[in-house]
């Protein structure tokens, strides 16, 4: 069986980042730190040779991926199951607000199932789930090659965790930086992490982790 390789990317911080905001399937704009981030994976991207360039429909990594294109001559294949997890009716909220308006769900959320589902949302099972459907189809569709996916944190954490063994309902060691480049790769064994939170391309920018956010 031949390699495919997948390079995950998070994208550049945005305001609502900075505010711990709920941000889930909403967006808000990219700060001027996410802007210079979103260069800089760029810069970075440009001496990776890849056949295919995919991205979360969401605002936030189209912005990611017109930057990647712009240097690497790649069309955006955009993909809805690259997308944040779905927060429900706390999207855009912060968790001060979410305790006041719903502590019930404040309380749920912060017990950490994967399982548990936010009214007009999604579980995190249900996030692994689409992120592993996306890329066993490229493993089926486009073997041997190396692509890239523009993504968010949430998705990364979900697909790393089941990618090493590592239980969803546990806490997360490892960092999913805004920005920050990690690599999969699938041969005859399945599923393997070459790369995790790599974030050398940054080492002049400040960078910070808001996954889930």
């Amino acid at each position: 069986m031949p390699t495919t390789e997948i390079i995950l990317v998070r994208h550049g911080e945005t305001a609502w980042n900075v505010e711990e905001r709920l941000q889930g399937q909403m967006d808000s704009p990219l700060t001027p730190l996410g802007l210079a981030q979103t260069q800089a994976v760029a810069n970075r991207l440009q001496h990776e040779t890849f056949t295919t360039l995919y991205s979360s429909d969401l605002v936030r990594t189209q912005q990611m991926a017109r930057a990647i294109a712009a240097l690497t001559n790649h069309a955006i294949v955009l993909d809805q199951r690259l997308r944040e997890k779905h927060f429900g009716i706390v999207q855009g909220m912060l968790g001060d607000e979410v305790q006041a308006a719903y502590p019930e769900i404040s309380r749920d959320y912060r017990a950490g199932s994967p399982d548990y589902v936010v009214p007009g949302g999604e579980s995190t099972h249900h996030l692994l789930a689409r992120s592993l459907a996306f890329v066993n189809q490229i493993a089926d569709r486009q073997p041997g090659e190396k692509i890239v996916a523009v993504t968010h944190g949430g998705l990364i954490s979900a697909l790393v965790r089941h990618i090493l063994g590592v239980p969803l309902e546990q806490p997360r060691r490892f960092e999913v930086d805004n920005a920050s480049v990690h690599m999969i790769f699938a041969d005859s064994t399945g599923w393997r992490v070459a790369l995790l939170g790599d974030v050398q391309h940054l080492r002049h920018l400040p960078t910070l982790d808001y996954a889930n956010r």
